[in-house]
């Protein structure tokens, strides 16, 4: 399945891991281990710096059967499905995404500054302002762009930044 990104970097996911026997069901039956449940090794986790687990162990186990369309010989294979919900970490994105962004719009008050003797900024000179910071903003969207995915949908960081 492909990922839901609506809500990055404030998603979660679901990760599914699916492994089937190469043995027909003739030969091989799974069953779950009610007594020792699959339990996921969050040390071993090696993303653990973009993406949390909560519940830290619970993987859910799913017994199933292959599709008898996946074989050239029609046969039904055995397979486990282990799934376990992910949360992404979003401080990455918060401090340099969406803070930086929002600095350089609150920026944007410096058009409306005034001069040292106390008079209003001359009209080029508030247009310089602004369109420096829109600039600035612009080029660093392009810059940004490579470090979030790239999808046909605007995310919430898309629209944060827009």
């Amino acid at each position: 399945d492909k990922m839901d990104l609506q809500k990055f970097p404030f998603d979660q996911q679901e990760l599914e891991v699916k492994v089937t026997l190469n043995h027909p069901n003739s030969l091989v039956t799974l069953i779950e281990n009610l007594e020792y449940p699959s339990k996921f090794l969050f040390k071993n986790f090696q993303l653990d710096s973009i993406w949390g687990v909560p519940g830290r162990e619970r993987i859910s186990f799913c017994a199933e059967n292959s599709d008898p369309t996946e074989s050239s010989a029609g046969y039904q294979y055995p397979r486990a499905s282990f799934n376990l919900h992910l949360n992404r970490k979003s401080g990455y994105y918060i401090s340099n995404v969406a803070l930086p962004m929002a600095v350089l719009t609150y920026m944007s008050v410096l058009s409306a500054a005034v001069e040292a003797d106390g008079s209003s900024m001359g009209t080029a000179d508030r247009l310089s302002v602004t369109l420096t910071l829109v600039l600035t903003a612009v080029a660093y969207k392009f810059v940004v762009a490579s470090s979030i995915p790239q999808v046909s949908y605007l995310t919430e960081l898309d629209k944060y930044v827009l």
